[in-house]
């Protein structure tokens, strides 16, 4: 399967929106199903893929359980700093945009060469404002 690298941006934002602690400092975890409906646009089975790389990535903290040949049950509990730092990158949709153009100009679409072109491209930004 393909990752959608525009599915993996939406569940790490929908994921930085989601509450994991409440008041009480109890950690609070969303399901797959959850995460499912939040993200409509994308079919669950794309999302589930998307969480496993995004996972071993290490970009997000999840729960993937396995039983009888596929997922079982999936909790996410929050992004890990690398994921908020990706994320913090991409967020913009202008850099999004212009991070899977020169990915895809480049052929470069692996996760390491998104997270170093728009690490680029946000220097570039930073540096235009200088």
């Amino acid at each position: 399967m393909k990752l959608d690298y525009d599915c993996l941006r939406s569940l790490l934002l929908k994921l930085e929106d989601f509450e994991n602690l409440d008041d009480d400092l109890h950690y609070q975890y969303m399901t797959l199903d959850a995460m499912a409906e939040a993200l409509p646009k994308f079919p669950k089975n794309m999302i589930a893929y998307t969480t496993l790389k995004a996972k071993e990535g290490d970009l997000i903290n999840a729960s993937i359980m396995n039983a009888d040949g596929g997922i079982y049950a999936c909790t996410y509990s929050s992004l890990t700093y690398d994921g908020h730092q990706f994320l913090d990158n991409v967020r913009n949709n202008n850099i999004w945009n212009k991070t899977k153009s020169i990915a895809k100009e480049l052929g470069c679409t692996s996760l390491r060469s998104l997270l170093s072109i728009s690490e680029k491209i946000v220097l570039a930004v930073i540096q235009s404002q200088l």
